[in-house]
């Protein structure tokens, strides 16, 4: 079939279609026709068909429509997930892109033999992208036709909201409720973008709305409208909605409209979608239409789409993931025993930030509404200002030399509103980066810290303080480390796919006693010299009685990753060498998994190659093998430099880019990394840092002497001739 134009095919698949949409498709009619083989899959097809229109298409504009496509082992594990599908069913696909979710459909409808004729009401808005979803359904149609399956479609080039605006509102009094064509089943992997609240469907959907809203929440209430009873949605989206302020009001409504079924959770922020390369926490939701909620759900997950086929589903309580009676209604997602531990032990504990006395609120200084913010300011007509950029786990660090925004504001009777006294507070980020391995970051700032009379904080800062009172230096210290224990990060991924942490969360959070708090102060503050961010797990467990080694909790979080950077920034390293490739290589040197305590770090030699493979089983990041030299030059030289690591250590001759180079942690540094996060690990760090120097001279030392050791057996061996070295032979 690959000599046919794309005309042909339009007449073979889709005769029924305009093929007004096909000739003015200008992109398509440039691409040379490869159609793949006749025996392909409606999938496979489609896929083609997606990748096809990715790499035409320009990014901004797929970005603008929110266009992320479908994998094909996404789509078809989703359509596994429906209810078996009987003749006549009809099901609609809200933003069809490609097509490659019916495209799954069909396959598996084919497979059960049940369905002898179905049909799809598909919405596409982007003209470009039709004529790809015309020939995916027109191919699916005919691949089903060979198994005596009629499948029928429609495309309506329509937004799925404004297309159906009458039956989003209530039914006129004598309208026949049987003329509507209910689905029984909408299947969607809707577009992810925000949309003013302006927008003609947010006001359709006024009642699932506060805040600005995400289109795809839309999408999945309007689906939820549309089903027939005990009718099925099965949705892939984002993982916001479970929490948060903004979607409060879309959650109590959408799961009294809905009895939720099943989640599937992606673990990894990156492989769901890794060929658009969209950084998001993601799942799978299916529901159903029934008048009561289901007692039990299914959860599943995996790491990402490649190990789908694996993924174990386990019944769990209604309870224990959603209670629609609670102000937030937050839907809460436990994948494992481990998920249920840390629910378990927080649900011991009944403090909450109120119940202690305190209060959080979001710095005052909205930089567009003020301009008393300055560049410059030292005496007492300025105070400094914290932006998020200062605030790191269990740091305040300010100044910045290279933030561009103003760190001084003002002082003045119109600015006195935006001051804080200066006083202790927990400082905690009301956003983190979406590559960030910690969700929460705080940080304890200590009255007197910045010798100024008052503190500005800016609007992305939320502030823990004590009205009426002040906190104290421990207190302050202990509530900042335990908000940056791993724990809290579980516990608050267990329900939050957001970047966001929002002041309405962390007043919500369950807290330990006051006194408990206390002592983890009080574990920490006798150690200012140690770096408090290796502290914070052994301190925070031993005083709430937690295990040391919990394993990592939901959403892929490697604390391990973030305890190596703090490493090796203790060892001295510069922020270059300190990043999460460093780290995982400094991981994957002392063979640790993300599960491993770091007392159990090895001295090994191994390859670089091997580095590549211990890092994608263990911590799921994948490198090619071709970046070996920037593990080379940009990591592994530099610790060899710094003591860290010894390249060669059993046969220092080996060429730097020979295939068998291997390197191995160095005997001084193992009992430091084995007791990481410990007291006596600071000892040996101290040990370290202070015969660093003489490390160096040693190391080279032996590195010449065996090096020489070595020749000379060669040479007695008659490995090759000792001739002198020079530039003659």
């Amino acid at each position: 079939m690959t000599s046919l134009e794309w005309r042909d095919l339009w007449a073979l698949y889709c005769p029924e279609q305009s093929r007004d949409e096909l000739d003015k498709c200008a992109w398509l009619q440039a691409v040379p026709v490869e159609w793949p083989p006749e025996d392909s899959s409606p999938v496979e097809v489609s896929d083609w068909l997606a990748q096809l229109y990715r790499v035409c298409a320009e990014e901004w504009h797929r970005k603008a429509l929110g266009q992320f496509f479908t994998p094909p082992a996404v789509a078809r594990f989703m359509a596994g997930l429906s209810l078996p599908l009987d003749s006549g069913a009809h099901v609609v696909e809200p933003g069809a892109g490609a097509g490659s979710l019916i495209a799954a459909l069909a396959e598996r409808i084919v497979r059960e033999r049940r369905c002898a004729k179905w049909r799809v009401t598909a919405f596409e808005t982007d003209s470009a992208l039709r004529p790809v979803l015309a020939l995916a359904l027109g191919y699916a149609r005919h691949w089903s036709s060979k198994w005596s399956v009629q499948f029928e479609f429609e495309i309506r080039p329509q937004d799925f909201i404004l297309a159906n605006t009458s039956l989003m509102r209530p039914a006129p009094l004598f309208e026949l409720a049987g003329e509507r064509e209910w689905p029984c089943l909408v299947i969607a992997n809707p577009p992810y973008f925000k949309i003013p609240k302006t927008d003609p469907r947010a006001a359709i959907m006024a009642e699932v709305v506060h805040g600005q809203p995400n289109i795809y929440a839309l999408f999945m209430a309007a689906a939820a409208k549309l089903l027939q009873s005990d009718g099925q949605l099965i949705f892939i989206t984002p993982r916001s909605f479970c929490s948060g302020p903004y979607f409060r009001q879309f959650r109590k409504w959408f799961f009294k409209t809905v009895a939720l079924e099943r989640v599937h959770v992606f673990e990894s922020r990156r492989e769901a979608f890794a060929r658009d390369e969209v950084l998001q926490e993601n799942l799978i939701l299916v529901a159903r239409k029934t008048p009561a909620p289901l007692d039990f759900v299914q959860i599943s997950s995996s790491h990402g789409a490649h190990d789908l086929a694996q993924s174990e589903s386990r019944r769990v309580p209604l309870g224990d993931v959603l209670n629609l009676a609670s102000p937030e209604a937050v839907l809460s997602i436990p994948t494992g025993p481990a998920d249920d531990m840390v629910r378990e032990t927080f649900s011991r504990w009944p403090e909450r930030l109120h119940t202690l006395g305190l209060e959080i609120s979001t710095g005052p200084i909205v930089p567009f509404r003020t301009g008393a913010l300055v560049s410059a300011g030292s005496d007492s007509t300025t105070a400094p200002v914290v932006w998020v950029q200062h605030v790191g786990r269990m740091a305040v660090t300010w100044p910045l030399l290279r933030l561009s925004k103003p760190q001084w504001i003002h002082v003045k009777r119109d600015t006195h509103r935006l001051l804080l006294p200066n006083a202790n507070y927990v400082l905690v980020r009301r956003f983190s980066a979406k590559e960030d391995n910690s969700r929460i970051t705080a940080a304890p700032y200590l009255k007197g810290s910045l010798p100024t009379e008052f503190l500005g904080v800016e609007n992305h800062v939320n502030y823990i303080h004590r009205p009426g009172g002040s906190l104290s230096e421990i207190e302050v210290v202990g509530l900042a480390a335990f908000l940056n224990s791993r724990w809290v990060d579980s516990y608050f991924r267990l329900s939050s796919g957001n970047t966001q942490v929002s002041a309405t969360e962390l007043r919500s959070l369950p807290l330990p006693a006051l006194d408990a708090i206390r002592r983890i102060g009080n574990g920490l503050m006798p150690s200012s010299d140690i770096s408090p961010v290796a502290l914070i797990n052994q301190v925070v467990g031993e005083a709430l009685g937690l295990p040391p080694d919990s394993p990592n909790g939901n959403g892929g979080h490697m604390p391990k990753i973030e305890e190596a950077k703090d490493l090796l920034k203790a060892l001295g390293l510069l922020p270059a060498q300190r990043n999460e490739l460093a780290a995982l290589t400094l991981l994957a040197l002392a063979n640790l998994a993300g599960a491993d305590p770091w007392r159990k770090a090895q001295r090994r030699s191994i390859r670089i190659h091997d580095m590549i493979v211990f890092i994608e089983q263990n911590y799921h990041r994948r490198y090619a093998e071709n970046t070996r030299e920037t593990f080379r030059r940009q990591v592994l030289h530099q610790f060899e430099q710094a003591c860290i690591v010894d390249r060669n250590p059993d046969d220092p001759e080996l060429a730097t880019n020979s295939p068998r180079t291997h390197y191995a942690l160095s005997e001084a540094v193992l009992p430091l990394v084995q007791n990481y996060g410990t007291k006596t690990g600071r000892r040996y760090l101290e040990q370290f840092t202070a015969e660093r120097g003489a490390l160096i001279e040693m190391y080279t030392a032996r590195g010449h002497t065996l090096r020489f050791l070595l020749r000379q057996a060669r040479v007695r061996a008659g490995v090759y001739p000792d001739r002198p070295r020079g530039r003659g032979r």
